[in-house]
């Protein structure tokens, strides 16, 4: 089951310096990027990954716990390029290439693609559940077992066929009953549904993986057509992984020939700060193994028991391996935003700041996604489809947008960090009242 999928020969082996367009969301994590890349992804000219590329970067040793943090430039892809690791790379970021989504129509061409590809989006589904779950040996044909399974779970429950979030559930319900170790409460699904399946809760679980490849809550995928060598010339590659923003260089190597426009997003730092430390205190968002962490809670004076780092690991992140979790979250958003603003500029063909706020409020949003459509592709055309305000709320774990102040909740303890020097030059310069 696990192969290069059919649809490489349609590009090649060699195919990133193909790509002409690429567009780069870059921000801080827990910033606003998964909203956005819903909003871009469902465009008929751009094509995107399923997930994230720090899956693929890692598959070749480019991300901590074998680098020494995020950083990469041109050296660090020369050297792959003496080794298999660059064709590795291609392999596997291509892996996870999507365009225009599969739509249920009666009549539709797309209807006969699914009947004919469903053994690839299996078997898609199957490597990405094998890497995540590294602790679980998962075996092909009982994995493909669950997954008719799941089908007929949809059908039985009269769940429309273009439910793919449903599918994935019923799959993860059917690869508990069968693996007892494997922890469905770690994909973005919703929660009370998984308990009402499987009777479990997310503590019946150990809460820490062994090996990370991909950060927790780990996503679900939905059956897409794979790109053709036109739109490699034609359409745009969206890449969305926050940790990009430290590998200008590696990028701009890694595609010598594209046109790179970087869509700059930022979020008032209350609320990423926010995020990040429920992301911290979380079961989730595990990035790499670190020894001796000894992260403060404050909230409820104690130490986090971690074994991972979360999030993106900048330069200067060990001395954060001891610190309170609002100056670990503090310092993550800052070296974001400064790398961004420094590195990215540099490597850029084109540069532009929008702010999360915009587009997810009701009445700035068209105006401010019309700005991005501009600026991205050279028409309003992102801000004029029909699923733009659907798409808000389908996006993110959990598929809602914490309100805007609700960072304040911890206004104790997050203040004292916007007040910062750094943290407040950045507030300053996105226009954030802090």
């Amino acid at each position: 089951m696990d192969r290069v999928p059919d649809y490489m020969k349609f590009i090649g082996e060699d195919w990133t310096p193909k790509v002409k367009k690429l567009l780069l969301v870059t921000c801080a994590s827990r910033s606003g990027s998964s909203v956005l890349t819903e909003f871009l992804k469902q465009h008929p000219e751009i094509y995107s990954l399923q997930g994230e590329n720090n899956v693929a970067l890692k598959k070749v040793s480019m991300t901590p716990p074998d680098m020494a943090d995020d950083r990469l430039t041109a050296d660090d892809l020369s050297f792959l390029r003496e080794t298999d690791g660059y064709l590795t790379l291609q392999r596997e970021i291509a892996r996870d290439l999507i365009t225009d989504p599969v739509k249920f129509k009666n009549g539709d061409e797309s209807v006969m693609w699914l009947a004919v590809s469903g053994a690839n989006y299996m078997r898609q589904l199957f490597r990405k559940t094998r890497d995540a779950n590294t602790s679980v040996r998962l075996d092909p044909e009982r994995f493909a077992a669950c997954f008719v399974h799941a089908l007929d779970d949809c059908y039985a429950s009269r769940i429309p066929r273009d439910d793919w979030k449903s599918v994935n559930t019923f799959l993860l319900a059917r690869l508990t009953e069968q693996y007892p170790d494997f922890n469905p409460f770690l994909y973005d699904i919703d929660k009370d549904a998984m308990r009402e399946l499987t009777g479990l809760e997310p503590d019946h679980f150990a809460s820490q993986l062994d090996v990370i490849v991909e950060e927790p809550p780990f996503i679900t995928l939905a059956p897409s057509k794979p790109p053709r060598v036109d739109d490699l010339n034609r359409k745009w590659l969206l890449l969305k992984t926050p940790a990009n923003v430290y590998r200008a260089g590696f990028i701009r190597a890694l595609f010598p020939n594209a046109e790179i426009k970087v869509i700059h997003l930022t979020r008032h730092p209350g609320a990423s700060i926010n995020g990040l430390v429920d992301g911290w205190v979380s079961d989730g968002f595990h990035y790499s193994a670190v020894n001796d962490l000894k992260v403060f809670y404050p909230d409820q004076d104690r130490v986090l028991d971690l074994k991972h780092w979360k999030f993106d690991m900048p330069p200067l992140w060990p001395s954060f391996t001891m610190a309170d979790v609002y100056d670990v979250a503090g310092f993550q958003w800052s070296a974001a935003h400064w790398a961004a603003i420094n590195y990215m500029k540099e490597f850029c063909d084109g540069y532009e700041r929008f702010r999360f706020e915009d587009i997810v409020d009701p009445h700035k949003r068209r105006k401010s996604l019309a700005a991005l459509s501009r600026f991205a592709i050279g028409d309003d055309s992102i801000a004029e489809l029909p699923w733009i305000d659907r798409a808000v709320a389908n996006s993110g774990p959990g598929g809602a947008i914490p309100a805007p102040d609700r960072w304040r909740n911890r206004e104790k303890f997050i203040s004292p960090r916007l007040q910062d020097g750094k943290c407040r030059e950045l507030a300053e310069e996105f226009d954030y009242d802090v």
